[in-house]
């Protein structure tokens, strides 16, 4: 009971931090943080620094999927084509349930599950190309 009294004072105030500036416990680019601070917390303009980190994120991802790809025995490949296709189809479905109607609020949760789901993703691919040249 005691911890759960103290812990009231985080829930409060995590309460009042928009989900455009909170904080993640994962590498997002540069970029974003510059886009987010001048978007100043208006809707249209973090969605629009959203998209745009998905992106990159999308493309760092595409990119790590290649250099798995080009060190993969050519019998493995279709394993790993087959593996990301999955794997897009599950992070899309996970984060499509976070976006219960149409509010501004509703898109930025979905989209930075979708980015911090990504980002995740970019590095056990990354990891995996790490093991296969040790």
């Amino acid at each position: 009971m005691r911890l759960a009294l103290l812990l009231i004072p985080f829930a409060l105030a995590a309460c009042d931090m928009p989900i455009s500036q909170a904080s993640v416990d994962y590498e997002l680019s540069p970029e974003h943080a510059r886009c987010l601070k001048a978007a100043a917390n208006v809707d249209p303009a973090v969605n629009d620094c959203n998209d745009a980190e998905l992106t990159r994120q999308d493309a760092a991802l595409n990119a790590a999927y290649a250099a798995t790809l080009g060190a993969m025995p050519p019998e493995q490949k279709p394993k790993l084509v087959e593996a990301e296709r999955r794997w897009i189809a599950w992070r899309d479905a996970d984060c499509a349930w976070r976006r219960v109607g149409d509010g501004a609020l509703d898109r930025q949760m979905e989209m930075q599950c979708l980015i911090r789901l990504t980002r995740e993703r970019v590095e056990g691919v990354r990891v995996s190309i790490l093991q296969r040249e040790n």
